[in-house]
């Protein structure tokens, strides 16, 4: 369980976590406090996860499903930033990737591969193939599935509530209080729950035997 959780903290200091988290934080409040209007400062902001996500691409060669879908949430805010001159498209953007996961993983429970399953064998195989068969036998084992399931009916629900609060606190709260309250609110609500997950065995790949033996 420690290895595990150590493997989560070093994934936590990935450099993509400050260009899309304390880079943006720290952009809006620097112009901000120069003048820039609040429209202004989170266009500039939005550079950050933009330039994290061009950067991943290119490191590993290719845009994965989690990143073309936060791809189209940046397209969103600032498009729809630009053309109704709303900050709040800008605000909201995240809510657009947590809110699409959260369905996804609604909508897959029937499957024989839930969400939540491809995600983690994302997180931890890579593109390794042998590593990939390896997860995905996990799902051979008696209740592996219903298990998978569940975890995923559990990761959907607080996806949606995660996008849903963001929301509303967008609408209701001042733009600079949810600049820094939103990645607070992720840490909050997705942070134990990675924590809980992974303790659990869920994001491990097996050893090899589990392929040959089934």
């Amino acid at each position: 369980m420690r290895v595990r959780i150590r493997r989560l903290g070093r994934r936590l200091l990935h450099p993509a976590i400050p260009l899309n988290v304390v880079a943006p934080v720290a952009a809006y409040q620097v112009l901000t406090g120069h003048g820039v209007a609040t429209l202004g400062a989170l266009l500039a902001a939005a550079a950050f996860p933009l330039a994290a996500l061009t950067l991943g691409a290119l490191r590993s060669g290719r845009l994965d499903a989690l990143g073309m879908v936060s791809l189209v949430a940046i397209a969103f805010g600032v498009g729809g930033g630009l053309l109704f001159h709303d900050p709040h498209y800008l605000l909201v953007k995240d809510s657009v990737v947590t809110g699409l996961l959260g369905t996804g993983c609604l909508l897959s429970l029937p499957t024989s591969r839930p969400l939540i399953h491809l995600i983690g064998r994302s997180f931890v195989a890579g593109s390794d193939r042998p590593a990939m068969e390896r997860y995905d036998a996990t799902l051979r084992a008696p209740g592996a599935l219903t298990r998978a399931r569940r975890l995923t009916l559990i990761w959907g629900l607080a996806l949606i509530a995660e996008a849903s609060i963001r929301i509303g606190l967008a609408a209701t709260l001042p733009p600079g209080l949810v600049v820094v309250g939103s990645p607070l609110l992720a840490l909050a609500i997705f942070g134990p729950l990675a924590v809980w997950t992974i303790a659990r065995g869920t994001w491990a790949v097996p050893p090899r035997s589990v392929v040959a033996g089934a």
